[in-house]
């Protein structure tokens, strides 16, 4: 790069006083940061929907339904997943049972500020599950992060307390961190629901949701922002700033308000 640097120099010398001025440039061109981590082209989503009834089984990219059960997978405008299981009890037919399952593993990318910076994430969820009978109806709802900055991160819930916890709903927060530029980075979700051999009608659901976001408390993270495999919505993602979709809502309730103070007023005259 000092060699390019110097030819310049060279062909410009109308530009530059003496060779101190011109080392001067080589001095500050080569000082600046790498060219920011641009977006990569990430693998394909894997999205899938799993439905049991009995004996019969549908599986599809989307969506699936066998009777009252059904699951399925949303990728655009953002992320969701449903699954809902139901079964009939024991009849002269025997046992009956239902299964079914949403899931989609896809990746994601920092990019922004330098390749190989470190930059705090936050994947905010929404996981619920709901089942009649801890043994004959549950559901489970599931999100794992995979980072080459910070290894695997997940939350689990579940409504029949086998999962490690016994929480049947979160809505909050994980935070990780991801690599500036890295191309490995995946997101798991996972809803399912089982019933069946039971003397009772028995149900079962579960879904989930994420949000990717960098951390808005880092102090470099407007440098930043975050890509998923194509096809894949990352809800707000159409907004720049998450602070800005804030103030857009903040400013549509006081519109709101207004107008209905406005509308108030106008009645009681």
């Amino acid at each position: 790069m000092s060699f390019r640097l110097t030819f310049i120099c060279f062909r410009l010398d109308s530009m530059f006083r003496s060779a101190a001025a011109c080392a001067a440039v080589i001095t500050g061109l080569s000082s600046l940061p790498a060219a920011p981590a641009r977006a990569a082209t990430l693998p394909a989503a894997i999205p899938l929907a799993d439905c049991s009834v009995d004996s019969t089984r549908v599986m599809d990219p989307s969506n699936c339904k066998l009777g009252d059960s059904f699951a399925s997978v949303t990728l655009l405008p953002f992320v969701s997943l449903v699954a809902h299981a139901s079964s009939p009890p024991i009849d002269v037919n025997g046992n009956h049972g239902a299964g079914t399952s949403a899931s989609v593993t896809y990746s994601f990318q920092v990019i922004g500020g330098n390749p190989g910076d470190i930059v705090p994430i936050l994947i905010a969820t929404n996981l619920s599950s709901l089942g009649t009978d801890p043994t004959h109806g549950s559901g489970f709802a599931e999100l794992s992060v995979h980072t080459g900055a910070a290894g695997d991160s997940f939350v689990v819930v579940c409504s029949n307390a086998t999962c490690g916890t016994t929480s049947r709903t979160f809505s909050g927060t994980l935070s990780t961190r991801a690599r500036s530029g890295d191309v490995g980075d995946t997101l798991t979700l996972l809803a399912s629901t089982s019933t069946g051999d039971s003397l009772n009608f028995e149900s079962a659901s579960a879904s989930a949701d994420p949000l990717i976001l960098v951390d808005a408390s880092s102090p470099s993270a407007n440098q930043y922002s975050i890509v998923l495999s194509a096809g894949v919505g990352n809800g707000i993602a159409s907004v720049p700033e998450p602070r800005s979709s804030v103030l857009i809502a903040l400013g549509g309730l006081i519109l709101w308000r207004c107008r209905r103070m406005g509308v108030q007023r106008a009645t009681d005259e």
